[in-house]
């Protein structure tokens, strides 16, 4: 076995598909392997420098002061800093997660506390949500995070032949419906690794006999765990140590990954690593059926190796059939859309934006107030942006996960830019993201986008198709009608506005400390 050609092989695997072999392994190892906590990795905390450098910057002023006063000051400070960390987003749903999450070290954990903050006020015992976290911790590895693994496999093994694969691969056992046999192939493969652990030098042997399991898995999702325990042993035996040498040569990224607070890891290694294994199983695949044809029974997927000319695999010739993806909805999202309906889905658009900014205000405060710069009822930042996701991102509306993508990029660019234009003419502001998760100046915050991102997905998928439709049954000359009235005293509104916007307590915040009315008139 050539090392130097394994690794080589796994480089061109890994430049046929970098960009969606770096997601995967990113999404994989940031919800399932702690990956949130690098921030602090790369972020320490600075608390004995910020307290050096206070003291630095006031030397003159405690000259005049005792020392058990400094010390109470340094005391006071450091308590000051640390609250802060704690409690560094302030405003919405996301902050209250960020928040927590970051304070108690787990995810898990962390959610349960911002659930019980959210919804029970903090009055659900810490027992309590330890012994929960713990139980969906372990529910999570035997049902997601292992299934998740064996896909990532899947995906990896695809990669060493075809030039494109799919990033639903680490969705593979689902939709072959081999969850339940593939969670209890992992989770006694994880009880064996656990036992023989415990003997330290056992564990490590152990180690590489077991390696292929989820790759065995992934090419065959019907064979039970003891089968695949001892296949995986077989194929092994004489190649634990070429395989140990292997994860050796990779030292020096590892070393690099230190080196650049693991950042390296997460744009090169961990991809490449996966690929390695994966060109490393095909090799051992193909030695064992050459040694004992025998084994074919259990190596089953022949279109994983041979002269493919396909882009992608083809999954209907696997050994087991896909799950059927069922049509929940017949609506043509595809369409395009006339000149009048586009005009009708922007007040549309608009009216729900006001509806559902008016809703959550007086959701929040208990007090009705017309929120936008208008006075009609309706905010036209909502109506822009569907208007544009609708006619700019036509061309994904194909690829959902895409569009969502964009929808967040195309609004998070809408509501910045409006944002900043209204500061300067009016040195308001009609919304403030400050202090929530992911804030830009207080324009935009991800909390946002990402109900952007849904609604705007919404809006394509399921009301624009179904809103068109019900437009076109409206006959032309009312819709014109309509239409022509409404664009009517919208005009009308923005010049009325123009000079003398809608301001006011829940409607507006001060830019700066000058009069209100000054900045107006």
């Amino acid at each position: 076995m050539n090392r130097r050609s394994i690794k080589k092989r796994a480089f061109k695997d890994l430049k046929r598909q970098y960009f969606k072999a770096v997601l995967v392994c990113f999404l994989f190892t940031i919800v399932f392997g702690n990956g949130y906590t690098f921030v602090t990795k790369i972020f320490p905390n600075e608390t004995p420098r910020e307290v050096v450098a206070t003291v630095e910057e006031n030397k003159d002023t405690l000259k005049n002061k005792s020392k058990e006063e400094i010390k109470l000051d340094i005391k006071s400070n450091i308590e000051e800093r640390e609250k802060a960390k704690k409690e560094k987003y302030t405003r919405g749903v996301l902050a209250v997660f960020a928040n927590q999450v970051s304070s108690s070290g787990s995810l898990m954990i962390g959610i349960l506390k911002a659930f019980n903050q959210l919804l029970f006020k903090g009055n659900v015992s810490l027992f309590f949500i330890l012994l929960l976290g713990f139980n969906l911790n372990v529910l999570a590895l035997i049902f997601v995070k292992n299934i998740i693994a064996v896909g990532r496999c899947r995906f990896f093994l695809e990669s060493t032949k075809y030039r494109k694969v799919r990033l639903d691969k680490v969705l593979f056992i689902y939709r072959v419906k081999k969850t339940l046999t593939t969670a209890k192939s992992m989770l006694l493969t994880s009880i064996y690794q656990f036992l023989w652990n415990l003997t330290i030098i056992g564990g490590i042997i152990k180690h590489y006999s077991y390696l292929l399991v989820p790759y065995i898995i992934a090419e065959n999702p019907t064979i039970s765990g003891k089968d695949a325990i001892e296949l995986s042993r077989k194929m092994m035996n004489g190649r634990k140590l070429e395989a140990f040498k292997l994860e050796l040569s990779l030292l020096p990224w590892y070393l690099l990954g230190v080196a650049t607070f693991q950042f390296s890891d997460l744009l090169f290694l961990n991809p490449y690593h996966q690929a390695i294994l994966a060109e490393f199983y095909m090799n051992v695949r193909n030695e064992c059926l050459e040694e004992d044809s025998s084994l074919a029974i259990y190596l089953n997927d022949r279109y994983l190796d041979g002269n493919i000319k396909n882009s992608y695999y083809p999954m209907d010739k696997f050994t087991i059939p896909e799950k059927e993806h069922r049509t929940w909805l017949n609506f043509d999202y595809k369409k395009n859309y006339s000149v009048v309906n586009l005009v009708l889905f922007f007040f549309t658009f608009a009216m729900i934006g006001w509806l559902w900014e008016v809703a959550l205000h007086l959701f929040e405060t208990g007090n009705f107030v017309n929120r936008g710069t208008l006075i009609g009822p309706w905010l036209p930042i909502y109506g822009y942006g569907g208007i544009l996701i609708l006619v700019l991102l036509k061309p994904f509306r194909d690829k959902p996960y895409i569009l969502f993508i964009l929808t967040c990029l195309l609004c998070g660019i809408v509501e910045y830019g409006t944002s900043w234009y209204l500061e300067v003419k009016y040195h308001l502001r009609w919304w403030d993201y400050t202090g929530y998760f992911l804030n830009l100046n207080g324009r935009v915050c991800l909390e946002g986008l990402f109900v952007f991102g849904l609604g705007g997905c919404g809006f394509t998928y399921l009301v624009a198709p179904f809103l068109d439709n019900l437009y076109n049954k409206i006959k032309p000359s009312i819709k014109y009608l309509i239409a022509i009235t409404l664009l009517s005293l919208f005009v009308v509104d923005n010049i009325y506005c123009h000079n003398k916007p809608n301001i006011g307590e829940g409607i507006t915040t001060y830019k700066s400390d000058c009069n209100l009315e000054s900045k107006i008139l």
